[in-house]
């Protein structure tokens, strides 16, 4: 066994015994694997040919006909496959389900084999794509998952995104550093449905003197109620408040006998 492997194998049991967590990768747009891609443009090769539209066309060899089928290239965005035959120029529009159209008058020539588009979402949900040349009319869906980040702080007072602050002892208004609990107990952060969340950053401290202090725990918990991470303000502070944390089910603030102050908090919703 070489020295690298040892090491990698070593690596886990360093970590735990330095308290260091890993720390999840942030939450962005997946893009589909370029298998994937090549799958599914097989398999549009295949409806053409069954519909009589592959290869290159002549305008008189097939009647006039449309296709359309769609393909998520990541989370947000979607790439369109179509193609028609029709002898004389027609307007076709490509209608992206947002708002967005694309026009294009006969799209495919007889010069190639299909025509594509690819068009990203502003905003997450299940859109209708159609394709309308004349009165022929293709539709497909997609869902997109578009990740945007939210900011919770002293300005909005701390409210968005679904997200709730509790302590056993209430929730203070004087903002002396941040968002802080009326009594010496913890600040709990969570979704109000239940759901989990993903954590981008967060800014705490202690709130005696609004200092990053080792005294001060940030802890997120998985939704099996398994530790995350475990930071010290000081930690964070050190790390630019940035934690990349996904899957979160709660955070809780925490300062023994005195007070743990919430300035910021960025969640990706």
């Amino acid at each position: 066994m070489n020295r690298t492997r040892i090491a990698l194998l070593l690596l886990p049991l360093l970590l735990a015994a330095c308290g260091a967590q890993p720390t999840p990768a942030p939450r962005t747009a997946t893009a589909v694997p370029d298998t994937a891609r090549l799958n599914f443009e097989a398999k549009v090769q295949a409806d053409l040919q069954a519909l009589g539209l592959a290869g290159n066309l002549s305008a008189q060899a097939v009647a006039p006909k449309a296709y359309l089928n769609v393909l998520k290239l990541s989370d947000d965005t979607v790439r369109a496959y179509f193609k028609t035959s029709y002898a004389a120029p027609t307007t076709c529009a490509l209608d992206w389900g947002d708002g967005s159209v694309s026009s294009v008058v006969t799209p495919t020539p007889s010069t190639k084999s299909i025509d594509t588009a690819d068009h990203p979402y502003s905003a997450s949900g299940t859109y209708t794509i159609k394709l309308t040349c004349g009165t022929d009319v293709k539709t497909a869906s997609f869902s997109a998952v578009v990740v945007k980040e939210i900011t919770l702080n002293k300005s909005n007072n701390f409210t968005g995104a679904g997200i709730q602050f509790t302590s056993p002892s209430g929730i203070g208004t004087d903002y002396q550093c941040g968002l802080s609990s009326v009594g010496e107990s913890d600040i709990t952060i969570s979704k109000t449905d239940g759901t989990l969340f993903n954590v981008k950053s967060i800014d705490a401290m202690q709130e005696s003197d609004c200092t990053y202090s080792n005294s001060v725990h940030i802890i997120a918990y998985s939704a099996s109620g398994s530790v995350i991470a475990d930071l010290t303000s000081a930690q964070l502070k050190a790390q630019n408040l940035i934690v990349n944390w996904s899957g979160v089910k709660r955070v809780v603030c925490t300062f023994g006998n005195d007070f743990c102050d919430i300035r910021s908090l960025v969640v990706l919703q």
